[in-house]
């Protein structure tokens, strides 16, 4: 059943498919999501990559914001982002948020991002161009790592923007250059985007609560770092990580949260 959700069905199709109602699939996946989240805290602390890079994927909850009315509280409906900070040597996901695109976001998705790197590690971090980026980080890690930022240049066109070009950034520390870099991170966006049902663009599927939202991100990151086979590195991100030695099945991860 959440193999059906993680290959970009719906839930609704997973219930025809599957013959198990779809209150059952939510409540279930509201069970995964949390022991997921689990499973990726008990990462936190140890992980040493040399390079970072962290990105923002926007999605909406129940309704876009062109159709919010007053009583729609914004922290629960609307526009909100996925946050992801991916290893690109590896392709790890390292952590993720779902929130808002704001400045308290960001503090607390660089906070996440500090539990789950080891204390006396340095490394390079790469970020797009969002300004509350550079003191979210001063914040969680001062003068403890190289980051740097890659803006990117738009001209106007019909009917989106059109990319013109990027410039690199350097904020803190000595990046080193030619390592600055957010192309992955964006590459596992698209990946998102193909893996699950809720986050296709002009399509009718779409989060119905926060909550499930986050269950479904949290899933997909523990789905991504422990069972999916990296095209290129024809293993796990987690067995590249060195985290653990096989992959593992669905099955596996779901028994090894109920243990």
């Amino acid at each position: 059943m959440f193999s059906l959700l993680l290959e970009g069905m719906s839930v609704r199709a997973a219930s025809r498919l599957t013959g198990v109602h779809k209150t059952t699939i939510t409540n279930l996946l509201l069970t995964l999501g949390e022991k997921c989240d689990n499973l990726l805290d008990g990462f936190g602390g140890h992980l040493r990559p040399d390079l970072v890079q962290a990105d923002e994927l926007w999605t909406f909850v129940q309704k876009k914001d062109r159709r919010m009315t007053y009583e729609d509280n914004p922290k629960e409906r609307g526009s909100q982002y996925v946050w992801l900070a991916l290893d690109p040597c590896s392709r790890m996901i390292l952590c993720h948020m779902v929130g808002r695109r704001t400045a308290a976001s960001a503090d607390r998705f660089m906070g996440v991002l500090r539990e789950r790197i080891a204390a006396d590690h340095r490394f390079q971090l790469s970020t797009d161009g969002y300004e509350s980026y550079a003191s979210a980080v001063d914040a969680a890690f001062g003068l403890d790592a190289d980051y740097a930022q890659v803006e990117k240049q738009y001209r106007d066109a019909r009917p989106f923007p059109k990319y013109v070009s990027s410039v690199r950034k350097v904020v803190t520390g000595e990046p080193r250059v030619d390592r600055i870099s957010t192309s992955l991170v964006e590459r596992v966006n698209l990946t998102v985007r193909q893996q699950l049902r809720r986050f296709t663009r002009r399509g009718t599927g779409f989060s119905k609560t926060i909550t499930h939202l986050r269950a479904m991100v949290a899933v997909f990151v523990a789905w991504y770092n422990l069972c999916r086979v990296h095209g290129s590195l024809r293993v796990t991100p987690a067995m590249e990580a060195g985290l653990t030695d096989h992959v593992w099945t669905l099955r596996e991860l779901l028994m090894m949260q109920a243990a």
